[in-house]
Parts: structure tokens; C-alpha cells; sequence
């Protein structure tokens, strides 16, 4: 089982751990997070967070910090993967006034301290107003020059009716090698069902 370091930037990190409880324990989220439970799950759920404690999953919060703080979590928890939420608020560890410069100081200095650490760094960044939520490309990245330093870029898309049925198409953007399909994935926050769509070739394949 692979350690994951999670930075969230965006959300308080005991938002972020609740739904992680839902995605590990198949709980409904909307009734977790209101309170609803079904009283079985909700014994279940709280008999199984008392015994799991293996130290795999840690989320750091939404404190400052640039680059150098994300070093030091990773030397202290040795992570197989890190991902960032938000990288676009990070602090820039060089201090650079111009937003522009800032984001592309901390696309630099992580692009250095994943090959130095041979740890893997997935961060979220937002597309610029020339993108829309069905298409988009690397070029509408904000603070487009940071595309350069990454090696895949993913990007989501979704339609009003992919919005009703609860679906998402998941586009690569960039990919260094290979090609750069388009998936369909089930996109349900409420079940916390996310996955390619199964067909008789995908069936079983679940995130």
C-alpha cells in the first residue's frame, strides 16, 4: 500500500479527510456531510476510523508555504505521491512580486524537487477565460508558461447534460510520450463514484 502526502490549498483538511472517508468507506457524502447517515453506517464507519491509523494517507492544511515546505513533508513522511490542490496558492519561496513570475517560480522549483526526490507531484492549477468547461487546451493554463515544466497534463470537461447524468470527460492535454485520448468517467460527488465509464472492455476499472 503506497503512502500519499495531499496538500490542500483549496479546503480545510478535515473537509478534505471527510471525503476521503467516503470514498474508502462507500458512504453517500451528501449524508455525511449533513449528518444523515444511516445509523448502521454510520456505527460501521466510526468502529473502522477507531482501528485504521497506518499512517498512509496525510494531509497536510491549508497553512502557508512554498516549495521548501513541501520538501521538508516530504523527507519527513517519505510519500510515494504527492499532490497539491491548489498550487496556484502556494507562497513563492524566491519572494517574486509579478503573480505571473510567482507561479512560474513554483512551477520550476517543483518540477527540481520531484526529479530530486524521485517522488511524483500531481498539483491542480486553473484554466484562464479563453477556456470554457467543455474544451480548453495546455496554452489556457493561467500562467501558461508553467505548462512547459509539466510532463502530463490532465484536464476535466464537462456538458450540461454530462452534468445531469453525472459524467466528465477527462482530456490529456500533454503527455511527453504516448497518445492523448479522451475518457468518459462516471463523475458522482454524492456517491463518490468516480471511474472510466465500464463497457464490456473497462468493466471492473474503478479510481
Amino acid at each position: 500500500k503506497q503512502t500519499l502526502l495531499y496538500f490542500t490549498k483549496e479546503m480545510p483538511s478535515w473537509q478534505v479527510a471527510r471525503r476521503f472517508d467516503a470514498l474508502q468507506f462507500q458512504l453517500n457524502y451528501q449524508d455525511l456531510r449533513s449528518g444523515k447517515l444511516n445509523p448502521n453506517k454510520e456505527s460501521e464507519w466510526k468502529s473502522q476510523l477507531n482501528t485504521l491509523n497506518d499512517g498512509k494517507l496525510n494531509i497536510i492544511g491549508e497553512e502557508s508555504g512554498g516549495v521548501s515546505h513541501v520538501a521538508a513533508k516530504i523527507e519527513r513522511y517519505k510519500p510515494d505521491i504527492v499532490y497539491i490542490d491548489g498550487m496556484y496558492l502556494m507562497d513563492d519561496d524566491q519572494r517574486a512580486r509579478d503573480g505571473w513570475q510567482r507561479l512560474l517560480n513554483i512551477s520550476r522549483d517543483l518540477k527540481k524537487l520531484a526529479k530530486k526526490s524521485c517522488v511524483p507531484i500531481i498539483a491542480t492549477v486553473q484554466f484562464n477565460r479563453q477556456a470554457d468547461n467543455t474544451k480548453g487546451n495546455s496554452a489556457n493554463i493561467s500562467g501558461g508558461d508553467i505548462a512547459r515544466d509539466a510532463d502530463v497534463i490532465l484536464g476535466l470537461f464537462q456538458d450540461e447534460d454530462q452534468a445531469i447524468n453525472k459524467r466528465m470527460i477527462l482530456k490529456v492535454l500533454k503527455q511527453r510520450e504516448g497518445s492523448r485520448p479522451e475518457i468518459e468517467c462516471d463523475w458522482d460527488i454524492g456517491n463518490m463514484k468516480f471511474g472510466e465509464i465500464q463497457d464490456e472492455f473497462t468493466a471492473g476499472v474503478q479510481w
